[in-house]
């Protein structure tokens, strides 16, 4: 199944929104519909027109464990509930959500959660899930639809740019620095949940930030990030969901049946197999590479395949090369971006390039 359907209709009340991911948020304040929302999902009169892909449950903090274990082939509504946060309620998501084929709804009346003088931040902070299954609920009266809860600005071509701040330490760290080799270049030193006290403890506020995250899994931290942010000029990378999906969109695999195929149906593969498409990115990306040259492993040291000249440097010997399909005498940043969906940031490399070689 690639989309979730939801959409029921009364006379008073119509509401249609498509989702694709097996973790969704609808937050907003009160009187934008969410309560008739669920009143008409739990009504069972023939005058409500409801057209769903899977049945629809609604879990009380009570029962809600035994309802998703037990439960499947189902989408599992949790209103405004107090177990959201636990490592409990993260623990059965994990172990049941894809074996049992689950999508949740997780109705948030307030503000998501920002606990303070915590090691742990934001909503569900125990589950890894994207920024942009996060969503408002919207009305114009009757109608009913979502939209997208947070809207950041986008790094593109015209962008201004003093320092990139990546929340990967690893390979992603080197790509980036290798790509914007005229910036200064950092990491976070901690993974998704050190970003924003990494940029706060710098004194860049007066500085173009462009902010490197995986969106796939920023779910329970956009709302600190936003919130502890907000006098910052900062940018970030528009659909980027993670390293690993940026490199499999790369020309390194554009005539790879196996990726074009996953892309062409991406929720129905990435939801089979894992609960965030991020570990997903990382999996399918480390399989399809397991018998290759440049064989890639998240979290470790990326290999120079990514990013230099074939056959320039030791790695690469000559007995090695006649195994590889790739002979690539050109800027390899250049070749892997080209016409992409991430063409634009080769914009920002020949920049850098250029401001390189006047500085001699």
């Amino acid at each position: 199944m690639n989309t979730i359907e939801f959409e029921i209709i009364s006379n008073q009340y119509v509401c249609k929104f498509y989702f694709e991911r097996r973790i969704n948020v609808i937050k907003g304040d009160s009187g934008t519909g969410k309560t008739s929302l669920l009143e008409l999902v739990r009504d069972t009169s023939p005058d409500i027109v409801k057209n769903i892909s899977l049945d629809v449950l609604v879990a009380d903090d009570l029962g809600w464990r035994a309802l998703m274990t037990a439960s499947k082939n189902v989408i599992i509504i949790f209103d405004d509930s107090n177990v959201i946060d636990s490592a409990e309620f993260a623990k059965c998501c994990y172990e049941y959500v894809v074996k049992n084929n689950l999508y949740l709804l997780i109705f948030n009346r307030e503000s998501l959660k920002i606990e303070q003088n915590s090691e742990e931040s934001g909503y569900m902070p125990h589950i890894s899930y994207s920024m942009d299954s996060i969503y408002r609920l919207c009305n114009d009266g009757i109608n009913h639809w979502l939209e997208p809860f947070y809207n950041l600005n986008a790094f593109n071509q015209s962008s201004k740019l003093d320092i990139c701040i990546t929340e990967d330490s690893s390979g992603g760290f080197e790509f980036f620095d290798k790509l914007l080799n005229a910036v200064s270049v950092e990491h976070s030193d901690g993974g998704k949940s050190a970003i924003v006290d990494k940029i706060e403890r710098m004194s860049i506020k007066d500085k173009n930030i462009l902010v490197i995250f995986d969106r796939a899994a920023f779910g329970c931290e956009i709302e600190k990030f936003v919130n502890k942010l907000r006098d910052y000029n900062i940018t970030v990378l528009d659909s980027y969901e993670c390293f690993e999906e940026l490199l499999l969109r790369s020309n390194l695999f554009i005539n790879n049946q196996k990726v074009t195929h996953v892309f062409n149906n991406l929720s129905a593969y990435a939801n089979k197999y894992c609960l965030s498409w991020e570990e997903f990115f990382e999996k399918f990306l480390a399989y399809i590479t397991t018998e290759k040259p440049y064989k890639y492993s998240h979290g470790k040291k990326l290999r120079e395949c990514y990013f230099e000249e074939c056959g320039s440097f030791p790695f690469c010997t000559f007995e090695l090369s006649q195994k590889c399909d790739l002979n690539i005498k050109e800027s390899k940043l250049d070749w892997l971006l080209k016409d992409t969906k991430y063409s634009y940031l080769l914009t920002f490399h020949e920049k850098n390039l250029a401001k390189k070689m006047s500085a001699f």
